[in-house]
């Protein structure tokens, strides 16, 4: 019986046990943080939501840290079209979790929405260092304002008909 109490004992100081996984077999990435910030602004970063729309600045830098290394993944930013937006990012990998940032290169449309995605860079699946794979992460966000109000292009006033020959 003691060494079958050991055994237990032993297991449970183990690793801890994998994230819950989805049908697919694939876990989330696990996330430490996720935040909007303008630069220059003093004041604290907005928290970025998984499950809810955030609403961020026109002006907005974004960061997500990982709590993996992850060797395989990028974060990018698509447009309410599902267009990349261009974007300067960085990331910095460490040996237990890793960092990435992203700063559009034009200001984004006010009270339009995008989709921040920290997703792999050669797949859908963002891979640790040892080649664990994990699903992509979403964010939700709209940009705050209200939307431009572009006057659709006017017709040239004229005769509307058929040329003669």
């Amino acid at each position: 019986m003691l060494a079958a109490l050991a055994l237990v004992l032993s297991a449970s100081l183990s690793a801890p046990p994998d994230p819950p996984q989805d049908g697919q077999g694939v876990s989330p990435v696990p996330l430490v943080a996720a935040q909007a910030a303008v630069p220059g602004t003093t004041g604290e970063p907005d928290r970025l939501l998984r499950d809810g729309e955030a609403v961020v600045s026109a002006a907005a830098r974004f960061a997500v840290e990982a709590g993996v290394p992850l060797a395989d993944a990028r974060l990018v930013l698509y447009d309410g079209q599902e267009a990349l937006v261009e974007a300067e990012g960085a990331a910095e990998i460490g040996s237990a979790s890793s960092r990435f940032t992203l700063a559009p290169t034009a200001a984004l449309r006010p009270g339009s929405r995008y989709v921040l995605r920290l997703e792999g860079s050669q797949g859908r699946d963002v891979h640790d260092l040892s080649g664990r794979a994990f699903r992509p992460l979403s964010f939700p966000l709209r940009v705050a304002g209200e939307p431009s109000r572009e006057e659709p292009p006017r017709r040239a006033k004229g005769k509307k008909g058929k040329r003669r020959a």
